[in-house]
Order: structure tokens, then sequence, then C-alpha cells
């Protein structure tokens, strides 16, 4: 099979095109029979560098050229370039957290460049907005990643993980969350260990909400990250790539 080039222009500050470039490449790819695992790799690359596009140019175009072996992605933004990227999304949050929170775009946007920070810059900013706003600041890290996920993620994966958290960790995470969240993450460690936790979590009442926001924020945040990596399988969202 020969080379098939396919182009798109990227249009800046139009955050509702945002990902129509990406949703295309993904589909032309399932329709090429190409590896699952690999469509989802090469559409969140390319999802990441459209939304970079959005939020920090004027826009660009993509180049694509699907090979047999291979898939080679041209990414060009025409944007004078970010000095400073760190402060230019520090800023780019507190614009969209100011004017835009309203609307559905506004958010997801927010939600995208949570997405490309560290677990612990992640966590600091939506605990700031989380004060200033706290349905804003539970809006975003339902829209990082969903307590639905964590319910149908892989028990083995979930399992490894609390095998490195303290019992405190653990009880703050399950504290005040629904029954069907604790027990998700209650049934993936031992009897013993479970009634240590439960009975943490009585002598730590009353908490602090900022601990228990800080042990969800962080525990979401490695969960997700894992799931786009590969590393982690969650039902419902993964079906296709797994039998």
């Amino acid at each position: 099979m020969s080379a098939i080039h396919l182009h798109y222009e990227v249009s800046g500050d139009d955050f509702t095109r945002a990902g129509e470039a990406s949703g295309s490449v993904k589909k032309r790819l399932k329709s090429l029979g190409y590896d699952p695992d690999a469509i989802r790799r090469v559409a969140i690359a390319m999802y990441e560098a459209e939304i970079n596009m959005v939020i920090h140019a004027e826009g660009g175009y993509c180049d694509v050229d699907i090979y047999p072996d291979k898939v080679e992605i041209l990414l060009a933004d025409k944007g004078p370039g970010i000095p400073d990227v760190d402060k230019a999304m520090q800023e780019k949050m507190n614009h969209l957290a100011t004017s835009k929170t309203d609307s559905i775009d506004g958010k997801n946007i927010l939600a995208q460049i949570l997405k490309k920070m560290s677990p612990e810059a992640e966590e600091e900013i939506l605990n700031q907005l989380a004060e200033q706003d706290s349905s804003l600041g539970e809006d975003l890290r339902e829209r990082l990643f969903t307590t639905e996920d964590i319910i149908n993620a892989d028990d083995r994966f979930i399992q490894e993980k609390l095998h490195n958290m303290d019992e405190e960790e653990i009880a703050y995470l399950i504290a005040t969350k629904k029954d069907d969240f604790r027990e998700k993450i209650l049934s993936n460690v031992s009897e013993n260990r479970r009634k240590s936790i439960l009975e943490t979590e009585k002598f730590l009442y009353p908490m602090r909400k900022s601990d228990l926001e800080k042990a969800t924020s962080q525990f979401f945040a490695y969960c997700r990250r894992a799931w786009e990596d590969g590393n982690l399988y969650i039902k419902g969202r993964d079906d296709e790539l797994y039998v």
C-alpha cells in the first residue's frame, strides 16, 4: 500500500472544532485495519497537538502520511511561540476560569490544560479553583477522569496502586464517596486491610475537605495517565482494544 496523505487546517481559537482532525485520522486508521492500540496512541498525540494549536497559537495545519507500518504526522502552528510555558498555561487557565466557565467548551478546555500538567500542579490549581467555585472544581475533576472510570478499571491495576498507598491515604480517598466507588476500592484489598482502612477512616473524622480533594485528585490523575499511556484497561472505554 502506498502512503495515504491527509491534510487538515486547524482554526485558531475555535475550541468547538478542536479534535476534528485527530478524529478523522482515527476513523481512517480504523477503516484500514490498523492495530487498535496504535490508533489510540496516534489519536491522543494528534489531539494534544491540536489543542496546543488552539490554546497557544493562531491555528495551523496537520499533514498525515499513513504507511503500512507507520504513521507520520507533521504539525505546524502559526503562533509566535511560548517563552514561558508554565506562565502561559496559568494565564490561559485564569482567563478561562473567569470568562468561559459558564460554557461547556470553556470547561473542556480547562480540563485539557490541566491534563498537560504534572499531578502536583494539577492538584494545586484544582484546589485553587475549588476554593473560588466548588462546583467548578468538582466539574473539572469529573471531566479529567470519572468515578465510573475507576469503577470499571482493571482490578489488578487498582490492587497494585493500593498496595503502594497507606491506610490513611486510602481512607481519605474513599471518604464521602458513593457506595459503588467505596466497594471498588475496598474489594481490592485484603479483608484485614479493609477493616484497618475503615477504622482509620472513623478515626480521621472530621476530615478537612482539602485532604479529601488532594487524595482524590492524585489517585485519579495517576489512573488517568496510566490509561492514556495504555497501561490501564477500562471496561467500556477500551473494549475494542482487548478480547
